[in-house]
């Protein structure tokens, strides 16, 4: 398994931040060029159980689901990404008159992927501060 951790200051209020980023279907728009297509496809609203689908370039078909949703403080997702197991818990906390949003996420990559093992890790970890910093300028525009 690899994963990596992030902490974003957010100048916006906690409720904001987790109903865009609980909402899956906007991840494209801040996760640029490695999540595209995301559909709900579950009936709304976005909730606990909602199941999302998408494309990872490079890795394929990915699915999600909101496996815990307690606005505005804690959300999981559990999923596949390239066929392998894929775990995203993230907190949220008023902080500085907006939100600290803290969160891990794991994967556990599976065939010519997990001889990658090593190397995806750091990759994995810069990718997740990228990919931070993008929601967080989403939610500040």
């Amino acid at each position: 398994m690899i994963s990596a951790e992030h902490v974003v200051d957010i100048a916006r209020p906690p409720e904001v931040v987790f109903a865009y980023f609980a909402d899956l279907r906007n991840e494209p728009e801040w996760n640029r060029g490695h999540v595209r297509e995301v559909r709900l496809i579950t009936p709304e609203p976005v909730g606990l159980g909602a199941t999302f689908e998408g494309e990872h370039p490079g890795f394929g078909r990915a699915t999600w689901r909101l496996s815990a949703y307690d606005p505005p403080r804690h959300v999981e997702i559990e999923g596949t990404v390239g066929g392998a197991p894929y775990r995203y818990a993230g907190d949220l906390e008023s902080a500085n008159g907006g939100t600290r949003f803290r969160g891990r996420v794991e994967w556990s990559p599976r065939g010519a992927w997990r001889m990658l093992g090593p190397a995806l890790g750091p990759i994995l970890r810069l990718q997740a501060r990228r990919s931070f910093a993008h929601l967080r300028e989403a939610l500040e525009r």
